[in-house]
């Protein structure tokens, strides 16, 4: 890994470190404006990573799915700035971005392994609706929100599970365990997320939450660094 992409990587946790303080304080316009220069400097850390990338179909979907991340990023953190009405519906769009975003991540580790796919959708669903049963057990979680869950987290869980097999296919693929991290990491965030929407809210939460996010796309735009 080269100094630059270090640097971006550092200055890209600092802004959202910053972000998170700025949060706290409950000053949401300046919070989103961090937000989304922290989102920008992951989009430009997966263009920097691009030309190393030997598949370019895959390196430009992983920057497509950094940019989705990207608008996700705006949108969720939109809803606290816009009146109290339009609130749900920005909502909506960034959860949205963020699952079209895994989406365009799954679609980027094709041709997936025949032999193993099956068991990898299979395992995904069993382990998606373990976690989702300790996740919603005691919340009050609309049924529409409790599918939603499923699929997104499942689909986060089945990008882990599709780049495990890969990498167990194929060892010398050190993108595919560096995208299973990432992928992880993503899980992780969102079962945080729920916890602090609908759970008791406690003040490490959000941080955790925050964290592990970006974490995540920093880790999946790396793995454009390494052989797939």
């Amino acid at each position: 890994m080269s100094g630059l992409f270090l640097l971006l990587c550092a200055v890209g946790m600092a802004i959202q470190g910053a972000f998170i303080l700025v949060e706290r304080k409950g000053d949401f316009k300046r919070a989103l404006v961090l937000k989304t220069i922290a989102s920008v400097v992951f989009i430009i850390i997966g263009f920097y990573c691009m030309p190393n990338c030997p598949d370019s179909r895959r390196a430009w979907l992983v920057v497509a799915g950094l940019i989705m991340g990207g608008v996700g990023d705006f949108f969720l953190n939109l809803q606290f700035v816009v009146k109290e009405e339009l609130a749900q519906k920005i909502f909506i769009i960034g959860a949205l971005a963020f699952y079209a975003g895994h989406i365009i991540y799954m679609v980027s580790m094709a041709p997936f392994e025949r032999e193993l796919l099956v068991a990898n959708l299979l395992i995904t669903a069993v382990i998606t609706g373990i976690i989702l049963f300790f996740v919603y057990k005691g919340k009050e979680i609309p049924l529409g929100l409790k599918i939603f869950g499923f699929f997104y987290i499942g689909a986060v869980a089945l990008i882990t599970m599709v780049a495990l097999a890969r990498y167990y296919l194929n060892p010398a693929s050190t993108a595919s365990i560096i995208v299973a991290a990432g992928a992880a990491l993503f899980t992780a965030s969102d079962v945080v997320l729920i916890y602090d929407m609908f759970g008791e809210k406690k003040p490490w939460m959000r941080t955790a939450n925050l964290v592990l996010y970006y974490s995540a796309q920093l880790i999946i735009a790396s793995s454009l660094l390494f052989v797939m």
